[in-house]
């Protein structure tokens, strides 16, 4: 049986650049003092993109079940990052906001992207940089 070699493949290669790139942007965190986040956690706010979300709508973009989202949310209002408040549609739905605390710590996440770009941008140069974002950007559908 030929072994088929798949280590080049784009997908292969988007995913370990998105595990380096994830794994700069939580070192970055944990050195301005947000030490206990995860991945998951970091993904939620990716999602919510500074707006408010239920949890239902949350959990379908993140590709998790409800009680999945349910769960990351809860440990975020734990830290007081978000918090939950009733859905004025459906009462019993729960709509996840971010607190003060938790904008604050999209600001620093913001930073820390900017600097693993310019990272990015020094190691592989401007015009692969220009190129590669402009190859991310493109429709893809």
């Amino acid at each position: 049986m030929t072994k088929i070699d798949l280590t080049d493949n784009i997908k292969g290669l988007l995913l370990a650049k998105y595990e380096w790139y994830e794994s700069n942007l939580l070192a970055s965190l944990q050195h301005q003092g947000y030490q206990n986040l995860t991945a998951n956690q970091v993904r939620v706010f990716g999602q919510l993109k500074g707006q408010s979300k239920n949890i239902s709508d949350l959990a379908k973009q993140l590709g998790v079940s409800r009680q999945a989202a349910q769960k990351t949310v809860s440990s975020l209002v734990d830290y007081g990052l978000l918090e939950l408040k009733p859905c004025t549609e459906n009462k019993s739905a729960k709509v996840v906001h971010i607190t003060n605390k938790g904008h604050d710590m999209r600001k620093v996440a913001g930073e820390a992207m900017g600097n693993i770009e310019e990272k990015i941008r020094l190691k592989i140069g401007e015009e692969p940089f220009a190129l590669l974002k402009t190859a991310l950007s493109c429709d893809w559908d």
